[in-house]
């Protein structure tokens, strides 16, 4: 039975170097009073043992849309699309005309002018609004008034003060900030038509795989938590599921207590495909207690485990956890002196 309870405890170190251990460092020195046959002692110690490996996280991020061109030119300048864009930025410039981005769901389909109307009139005021160039109603009716914010509008952003918004000025994309990376047709300095494919909407918040060995993907519970960093930043996530990639090879999706895996500092991640971000997995919770070495617990003949004391002899013990040839149990109290094999546990 005692090659049984060895043989398992050897199993659990295996896997504890396969994916690393995380241990607060607890040490043990083997003693012996000297006389022949007599075993070595260690003292039982306060500490703890907890299981965590650092591992890098794939960031993919997923195309949720897109938006073609409503101007018709020569790319002359584009935004860097490795960050979010705000409302009221640039995105691109056509024959050095800027285009500007705003939140919408209508796309810009005819050049808007004084006395037109429709949802997208409205859809323009409400932009201006939180722009802060409109102080008006949005009640879709484009008045003299509303025609005054336009020009300022198009003097802040550096368009052509008219006082009417052509079709390619602006572009409407459903959320703002916004995630985009531009089609592959559209290049510095590439031309480009009407209806031409521009950008690409990408989610607002990214799929986090991790991969892993299968001995580490064994150990993932549904208590296993994550700690994802990029920069000086660092948040909490936890594992959603174990799946696998197109090889076949484990890997942990991440999400988070809102269904995100990051939130806010999504806006903070490498807008890239398949970038990598450190992540710390706790496969097992850091666990304190009663530790000692894994080769002074023995097994009896009904499976029980026990430690052999130099005061009390046998005494029965539960295994709580293992983590480097070390073990947490109960049973046991600090100070005592326990008797090991390290011979034996060496052949076991």
């Amino acid at each position: 039975m005692k090659k049984r309870l060895l043989a398992a405890l050897a199993a659990a170190l295996l896997i504890a170097f396969c994916v690393g251990f995380a241990v607060r460092s607890v040490f043990f020195q083997a003693v012996s009073d000297g006389a022949q046959g007599e075993p070595l002692t260690v003292e039982a110690q306060q500490g703890s043992l907890g299981l965590e490996q650092t591992l890098n996280a794939t960031v993919t991020w997923e195309q949720t849309g897109a938006v073609a061109s409503g101007s018709q030119g020569v790319l002359t300048w584009r935004a860097d699309d490795s960050r979010s864009l705000n409302e009221g930025e640039a995105v691109v410039r056509v024959n050095e005309a800027p285009v500007i981005l705003l939140q919408g769901v209508v796309p810009m389909y005819r050049d808007v002018s004084p006395g037109m109307s429709g949802e997208d009139v409205r859809q323009l005021q409400n932009a201006l609004i939180r722009l802060g160039d409109y102080a008006g109603a949005a009640d879709g009716q484009f008045s003299e008034s509303f025609a005054t914010a336009v020009v300022a509008f198009q003097t802040r952003t550096h368009q052509s003060a008219t006082g009417t918004v052509p079709r390619g000025s602006v572009i409407f994309v459903p959320t703002v900030p916004a995630r985009v990376q531009f089609a592959e047709n559209a290049e510095f300095g590439a031309a480009i038509a009407v209806g031409q494919p521009l950008l690409h909407l990408m989610s607002s918040s990214p799929h986090f795989d991790i991969p892993v060995s299968p001995a580490q993907a064994a150990l993932v519970t549904p208590q296993t938590t994550v700690k994802v960093t990029v920069g000086v930043k660092t948040w909490a996530a936890r594992i959603a599921s174990v799946g696998a990639d197109d090889n076949q090879n484990p890997t942990l999706a991440l999400t988070g207590a809102d269904g995100q895996p990051c939130g806010t500092p999504c806006a903070d991640l490498p807008f890239a495909d398949h970038a990598l971000v450190p992540t710390t997995v706790a496969f097992s919770p850091r666990t304190s207690g009663i530790v000692l070495p894994v080769s002074a617990i023995q097994s009896a003949a009904d499976g029980a485990t026990f430690v052999v004391t130099s005061a009390e002899g046998r005494v029965p013990v539960t295994v709580v956890t293992t983590s480097q040839g070390k073990a947490i149990v109960t049973g046991a109290s600090a100070g005592t002196r326990i008797a090991v094999n390290p011979a034996e546990s060496a052949a076991t």
